[in-house]
Formats: structure tokens, sequence, C-alpha cells
């Protein structure tokens, strides 16, 4: 019988049989033996699979031939999943085993670990599961084609406060009712090490949850508890909350509470987190063991004591490393410096930075499929062959050639292959033609002129903190020296226009009419650019960040009015500093 045609155990919804047991091959998976010439069936036992020690004992010396005696009892009950399959209890009252060759069995064995481990045996009554995973619940995901293994539902929120229910286009709404939905209207377990209000189950409750609670995990008794482990494989959905994620590194690594997530996602629930619980979600952590890293710090030293990664934690989405809260905290810096560094360290390693904004999530199907939802943009910033980058202690951070995303909501990425599909309303966005001139000059980041220094100004990113979100940023033009060029100074400076000044950038060049833009912190931050036309960091000054679209293949306006984002797809970010330059006449890396 091949593993294409193997038909599911078709059993009336209650049945006893009288069957042989055969040896037990490990905790998954329980074997019967129907009576005389009838196949075997392997079935997915929930209950203890071990039957007492003293009735196996024909069984435990693999040279013994089993004794004559008469059957096992056994009763077996089938239920059917809300996925439409089937899952087999089993009791067993007694164990002696049969008259048979100890030859013949072990062959049936042998022929039951072909079935157990080379074949996926569909739903039964001819039910297939769909490969649409939107039309999937959390209990009949799809499976992943890169590992072969069964995949759950992610969701990575950017943190932000959640919009009350019933507000019209709620950010919140779209992403926290996603997940109820992929959970199949189920059980919503709500995740903390601090004590929570109600709000956030009351929530998700009007949202359709079947019921949702608040679970607090301080500690890691707390995780080792089988309580909690028992009540992470009862719901469908489980929601981690922001706050501090070495607390749940430090706390919930290695412990029974993280193998119930595992197996949580491993029969296709849903894992969300938001900010510090989003960041968990990761494959690489950067975990704030030491505290949190601000970006004006990781532009000034590359392996800054607060820049730690933790690899060997949930693993749910390969080759990622999450950040939350990214444009209102100018975090593409740090995003940029996390690279760099986990890239010098793992060089074997591809890995993609995820940069999610407040207010905006990256929903994961099963097949790695994501797409963005909310007010924000989501960063995927990686890696490329012609990359270079530096992470030497003391010294700021090097990250050139950098493939960078921005996707607004609507917008969809394959994880696997990385390739972004933007809205349907993208177009190609017009850049002006190499070689872009320039003259040599000095930036100072803390000086008012720099921010004339391109042929456009963005304008009214000093002004009221909110602008970007109100649509209150400008772009004029200038007659500054770099030609094709938007700068900005003070990147970093004054935390409350930081999203006007690095989003506003991002803003400026998806505008057209512009090659580049360029953004130096303050505090010491400069830039120099020479007779040839290279842009490097001034002699001690931090890391300067340079975004060229010159290559960017769609650009899309902000599908959230009057809010001022962009998509940019195929966009290239440079973290110079020390020797390695950025030629602005043409885009190219100069080491």
């Amino acid at each position: 019988m091949s593993c294409d045609s193997a038909a599911p155990l078709q059993a009336p919804p209650e049945l006893e049989l009288d069957v042989p047991l055969l040896p037990e091959l490990d905790d998954d998976v329980a074997l019967l033996a129907v009576p005389d010439d009838e196949e075997l069936a392997p079935l997915e036992a929930l209950l203890e699979l071990t039957p007492p020690v003293d009735e196996l004992e024909a069984l435990d010396d693999d040279d013994a031939a089993p004794t004559a005696g008469s059957p096992l009892h056994a009763t077996v009950t089938r239920t059917r999943t809300s996925g439409g399959r089937f899952r087999m209890h089993r009791s067993v009252t007694s164990v002696v085993v049969p008259a048979r060759s100890w030859h013949d069995t072990a062959m049936r064995v042998a022929l039951v670990l072909l079935l157990v481990l080379g074949c996926t045996t569909a739903p039964p009554d001819g039910d297939a599961t769909s490969s649409d995973a939107g039309a999937t619940s959390g209990t009949d995901a799809g499976t992943a084609s890169d590992t072969g293994s069964r995949r759950g539902f992610v969701a990575l929120v950017g943190g932000g406060s959640e919009e009350d229910p019933g507000v019209p286009d709620s950010w919140s709404e779209a992403a926290y009712g996603w997940v109820v939905e992929r959970s199949g209207g189920g059980d919503v377990m709500v995740v903390a090490a601090t004590a929570q209000t109600e709000w956030i189950p009351n929530y998700f409750r009007t949202l359709g949850a079947r019921d949702a609670f608040n679970v607090l995990v301080e500690s890691t008794a707390d995780a080792d508890d089988p309580a909690l482990s028992a009540q992470v494989d009862a719901v469908d959905a489980v929601f981690l909350k922001g706050g501090d994620q070495w607390r749940y590194v430090s706390s919930w690594r290695n412990t029974a509470f993280l193998d119930a997530l595992h197996r949580l996602y491993a029969r296709g629930g849903v894992l969300a987190g938001t900010s510090a619980g989003g960041h968990v979600l990761s494959e690489v952590v950067f975990d704030a063991r030491e505290g949190s890293l601000y970006p004006e710090d990781a532009i000034r030293n590359a392996r800054a004591h607060e820049a730690t990664f933790t690899e060997d934690f949930l693993h749910v989405l390969p080759g990622t490393l999450m950040d939350s809260h990214v444009g209102e905290r100018g975090r593409l810096f740090r995003m940029a410096a996390l690279l760099a560094l986990h890239s010098v360290d793992h060089p074997d390693e591809d890995t993609v930075v995820i940069g999610v904004d407040a207010r905006t999530a990256l929903l994961v199907e099963p097949d790695l499929q994501a797409h963005v939802v909310g007010e924000g943009t989501v960063i995927l910033l990686h890696r490329d062959e012609d990359s270079v980058v530096h992470a030497l202690d003391g010294a700021p951070p090097v990250a050139t050639g950098l493939r960078m995303d921005v996707m607004a909501e609507g917008g969809t990425v394959d994880l696997t292959t990385r390739a972004v599909t933007p809205t349907s309303n993208a177009t190609t966005l017009q850049v002006p033609a190499n070689p872009l001139s320039a003259t040599p000059l000095t930036l100072d980041g803390e000086a008012a002129a720099t921010n004339t220094a391109g042929s456009a100004e963005l304008v009214g990113e000093d002004g009221d903190p909110d602008a970007l979100s109100t649509g209150g940023l400008q772009v004029r033009a200038s007659t500054g020296p770099l030609q094709g060029a938007v700068v900005v100074g003070n990147a970093l400076v004054s935390s409350e226009h930081v999203e006007n000044r690095v989003g506003g950038v991002l803003w400026a060049l998806g505008q057209g009419g512009l090659g580049y833009g360029v953004l130096v912190d303050g505090n010491g931050g400069s830039a120099v650019v020479d007779g040839a036309g290279v842009l490097r960091a001034g002699s001690g000054a931090p890391s300067v960040l340079v975004v060229d679209v010159r290559e960017v293949t769609a650009v899309a306006p902000s599908p959230r009015p009057p809010r001022q984002t962009v998509t940019l797809v195929g966009a290239r970010l440079h973290l110079v500093a020390g020797s390695v330059g950025y030629r602005v006449t043409d885009g190219t890396v100069v080491r």
C-alpha cells in the first residue's frame, strides 16, 4: 500500500477491539495490530501510551519469544477535531501477548514504522487540507515546504495602544481579529510577566474569541508548572504582551512552557506577540539582557554591551530578527547595527531583520507568506553578496549594500525567498540619472545648514512632533551642492521628532526626483564629501545612514492618509563609518 493511497482508520465513534499489543516505539505513536490478516493501523494516542511494566515483561527481552495468551482488551474512541481530522483515544485494560512468532511481529512493526514515518494520512471522509492559508483554521494549518514540518500562524505586532472596540478602520481590530480568525474563534491565552488588566482578554472576546484570559508567568518555576503547560495545550492561540524580553527569555528558556508553545505552533495554533512579546518570536532574539540598546549608542559602538542575542528560544520564524517601535524611536539605525554585528559573528547565517512600526503588524501564514496591516510600515533589512559589514569593539558599525524593503498595509512578503509584493497602486519611482553631481563639503550633524545641503529639503520635521502622522511634512526644492539628495541632521536628537526625521526622509525619497537620502546624527555626528564625491563619516564620528533609491522597483503612497509613510521595494541602505564610504555620484560603495 503506497503512502498516497493510505486510508485513515475508519472506526465507528466508539469501538472495542481485541488486538495484540506491539512494542512501544516512542512517546507519540501507539501501535495496535488488527487480528489475523488485517493490516496494522497506527493510532495517534492522546492518553498514556505505556501500559504497566509488569504486563509487558514478555516484550522486555528482545531475544525472548512471547508466549501464547488471550488478546489485549482495549477501547478506542474516535473524536473529530475542528479541522476535520480524527484523534484516537486508547484505554488499555489488560495486556497479554497472543500466540504469534516473534519474527512475524517484528516484521509487522517495521511495516508500521514505514507508514508512521513516511506517510501523512489525509483527513477522513475525503476532506482535504486547503493550500489557501487564508481559509485554514488554527487547528488545520498547512505544511511548511522548507522543512516538511507542520507550522502554525505568527503575528508580530510592533507595539502601541490598541483601538477601542468598534473604531472604524481600526489597526488593532485588523491585527488581533486575524489572531482570532486563524485560531478558529477558539480560546486565547494572554501571557505576561507582570500583572495585567482584563482589557486585552475582553478585546479578544469582542473580536470573536470563544474565551480569552490572562496568565501570569513570572518565573522559571511558573514556566515549569505542569498546570500551565496543560492550559497551553488546551488553547488555540497565545498572545505575549509587551514588557521586557529578557525577562521572558531568562525565565522561559528550556522550560515546559516553551515546549508547550512549540506544540501549539506545531499543531497549527497561533503565536502572537506585541513589542517585547514579538521580539521573542523571531529566531534570533535581541534579548536586551543588559537593557535597551538606543540607536544613538548603536551607531557609536558596534559592540555596545547592550547588543546581545539569544538564539535558542522559540525558532518559529527561521532566519529572522525582529525589532519593534521602529519609526517612532528611530530604530532603523539600530536595525542596521544589529544586522552588522550578527552578520560578523555569524557569517554563514542569512538573517533578515524585520522592523515593525507601532500600531502595525506583520501577519505570517504557515507557508511563511506574510502581509502587513496597520498604520505604519514594516521594514525588511538583509545582506546580499556585495554587502560589507564591520563590527569592531569601540568603533562605529559598518553595513553597506543592505537590501531594504519598506512595506505599508496590504504589502506582502514571502519570508522564504524574501520576495516582496507591493500594494496594487504601486508605480515606478522616478529617479535622476547617474552621475549625480557633488561638491566637496562637510555636513555638521548639529548645523541647520546641513538640511539644505541637497537639492531637496524636508520641511516641518522640527515642528509638530506628529507631523508625519498628520500630513504636516513637506518637500521643497533647495540649491544645495548634493544633487538628487535630501539631507537631515540631528537625526536622533529629540526623541519626539525622530519619527519625523527618519520616516520623513523615506517619505521624501518616495515622492520622486531624488536618488538618495542622508541622515546625520547630532552630538558630534558629521559627514564629509570629498572631491571624488565619496561621502564618509567624519573623523571619530558615529555612523552615517544613507538610503539609496536608484534601484527601487516599486513605490506607493500610504494607504492611510494623511499619514506620510511610503512603500519602497528594492532600496539600498548603507551605514558608513571609518574608511568605508558611499559614492554619491553613482551609489557605489568605496572601501
